[in-house]
């Protein structure tokens, strides 16, 4: 017997975060995370194949991990 669970990959997704009168999707998260990668990093857009966000609210900032090593942030 499988214990694998089917997983649904057609599912839209999208995070809101909302506080001190923001809100801020995924869209924007990426947004802003891949102006970092291209601009301050000078990294290539083709470049970027994952991102993981943490956002500290109370610090205003979003840190990110792109492509599972390389750290960045930007505010928010």
């Amino acid at each position: 017997m499988s214990t694998a669970v089917a997983t649904k990959t057609d599912c839209k997704t999208i995070l809101h975060v909302q506080y001190a009168n923001k809100d801020l999707t995924t869209e924007d998260f990426v947004k802003l995370a891949m102006d970092d990668w291209t601009s301050v990093k000078k990294n290539k857009s083709d470049d970027l194949k994952s991102l993981d966000f943490y956002v500290k609210s109370e610090e205003n900032m979003v840190y990110y991990v792109a492509n599972g090593s390389e750290e960045g942030s930007f505010g928010i």
